[in-house]
């Protein structure tokens, strides 16, 4: 493949590319089963992507539908923690004291899973902190 070619994949990739717009997308269909399944994501061609998520559901089995009813759909945060980082049982106390719906034990983690605010908070804070720490040597 030509570097040119390799370069400008690159600068499309990171927004560098002028003339090349970027926009929102979410798609709906249902999988084996009638499993509803949302797709949401970011496109410089709607159109394109579309075609491809439909021909990915008729590949598998599943229903593509062109209508979006969102409303089916609610969003979520999920987090993974180790079990190596904390106790089971201080874990519990920041989950309950932080709003969190569930606190699931896993084999080696534990699986947080909160309302997107509480997940938007929780991630900031957690960069804030991490950004504190000193990096290992």
């Amino acid at each position: 493949m030509p570097a040119d070619n390799i370069e400008r994949a690159i600068k499309k990739g990171t927004g560098e590319l002028e003339g090349v717009s970027y926009e929102d997308i979410m798609l709906e269909g249902y999988g084996p089963g009638g499993v509803a399944i949302y797709v949401e994501g970011v496109s410089d061609n709607k159109n394109r992507t579309t075609s491809e998520v439909r021909t990915i559901f008729t590949k598998g089995g599943g229903i593509w539908r062109s209508r979006f009813r969102q409303l089916m759909f609610e969003k979520k945060g999920y987090i993974v923690i180790s079990k190596k980082q904390i106790d089971e049982d201080k874990l519990m106390g920041i989950v309950l004291d932080a709003g969190a719906e569930d606190l699931v034990v896993e084999d080696e983690n534990y699986a947080v899973k909160t309302s997107q605010a509480i997940f938007s908070k929780s991630k900031k804070r957690s960069t804030i902190i991490l950004s504190k720490r000193k990096t290992p040597k």
